[in-house]
């Protein structure tokens, strides 16, 4: 089943989140954070894109309020939000 993959992945990539990122620093610990909260929103936002119903109860609550707006914004918020996983692997 392709759902129990993206669980299974999902808890992979957190693993690795919190394997390769230094959690000694300040900066460290809230990368990883921020980039487990994100992979939730994911989730969530993938389950209502594929049922075709309103993301914003399940996804704002994980992603950090500065994105919000932009994040309404984005005609595909699954990937807006994979996007911005990416930024913040490459800021931290």
């Amino acid at each position: 089943c392709l759902w129990g993959q993206l669980v299974y992945d999902a808890r992979s990539f957190t693993r690795q989140v919190l394997s390769f990122i230094d959690d000694e620093t300040e900066t460290g610990r809230h990368t990883q954070q921020s980039m487990i909260h994100l992979t939730i929103a994911f989730t969530h936002a993938l389950r209502h894109r594929l049922r075709k119903t309103s993301p914003w109860e399940d996804v704002e609550r994980f992603v950090e309020p500065e994105h919000h707006i932009s994040m309404r914004q984005a005609g595909n918020l699954p990937e807006y939000l994979l996007r911005l996983m990416g930024k913040k692997l490459g800021y931290s």
